[in-house]
């Protein structure tokens, strides 16, 4: 059987900076300006996210966003069928451009995906 290649896959692993390694910050910048991807490991708790984004980046605070600044993805179970609010449901969120609309959209955005399952 032929093994099928899982190129979404390879794009992550080529595009891993080690945080722990000297200069991370500037290998990060590289891999932004050379593919406009990045993937870290090691950020385990909301503190590390939150810590990590701030060392690289503005933190622009939106309408959805908790205290800290940033936003958790949730289902909350009353803003699923919302236009607009897709992120707030337990259904598929599909690919999109954040605050495409107003004057100056996010040139960098940071993706954490928790575990829910132990």
């Amino acid at each position: 059987m032929r093994r099928v290649q899982q190129p979404y896959a390879d794009v992550f692993v080529r595009n891993r900076v080690d945080l722990t390694v000297p200069g991370a910050e500037e290998k990060i910048a590289g891999r932004l300006r050379d593919t406009g991807l990045v993937t870290v490991d090691g950020l385990a708790s909301r503190t590390a996210v939150l810590a990590f984004a701030t060392r690289i980046m503005n933190l622009v605070p939106h309408r959805d966003s908790d205290p800290d600044g940033l936003t958790t993805i949730r289902d909350t179970r009353r803003d699923a069928h919302r236009a607009g609010f897709a992120g707030f449901g337990n259904g598929p969120l599909e690919p999109h451009t954040e605050r495409s609309g107003t004057p100056n959209p996010p040139r960098l955005m940071l993706w954490r995906e928790w575990s829910t399952t132990p």
